[in-house]
């Protein structure tokens, strides 16, 4: 089984969208915890904010310049 590490910034972002996801969507409950977020993982790739690296067995995830740039904006 292919593991997946997350940076824990990047992992709590994650955690937001799938909480919010489930609010308006309740039909998304149904599906794995993991899988959910791995679609916020991806949702926050798309938009810029999210990177993955593959490793012998697996993947980790980490923010790109532009989510941590965004980051120290907003402190």
């Amino acid at each position: 089984m292919q593991q997946i590490t997350s940076d824990p910034f990047l992992l709590e972002i994650a955690r937001t969208i799938d909480e919010n996801n489930i609010r308006k969507r309740v039909e998304l409950v149904h599906f794995p915890k993991k899988q959910r977020l791995i679609a916020a993982f991806h949702a926050l790739k798309q938009a810029g904010y999210a990177q993955a690296f593959s490793y012998d067995d697996g993947v980790r995830w980490c923010p790109t310049a532009k989510a941590v740039e965004r980051k120290c904006s907003s402190a």
